[in-house]
């Protein structure tokens, strides 16, 4: 789990959950094997939907980067919706 200060608060990011979903991401990093995520290409324009907060602190989860890439849009309504 990463910490971060953001202004007067401190906030908590676990790196096994998705950013966007807050599911499990399945990320191996800390495994002796290499995770999924160092073979599936993730698209930019998701990475830089990701908060400033949690960014670079946990990886996407392999539903989200599907559902990004079947319909950017649709995924932009329902978790940047949570986000306001």
């Amino acid at each position: 789990m990463h910490i971060m200060e953001d202004q007067s608060a401190l906030k908590f990011i676990k790196q096994s959950l998705c950013p966007f979903c807050q599911c499990e991401n399945s990320c191996g990093i800390d495994e002796k094997n290499s995770c999924w995520c160092f073979d599936t290409e993730v698209p930019r324009e998701l990475l830089t939907l990701i908060s400033d907060n949690s960014g670079n602190k946990a990886c996407i989860c392999l539903k989200c980067i599907n559902l990004f890439n079947q319909n950017a849009e649709y995924f932009k309504e329902i978790y940047l919706q949570k986000k306001k």
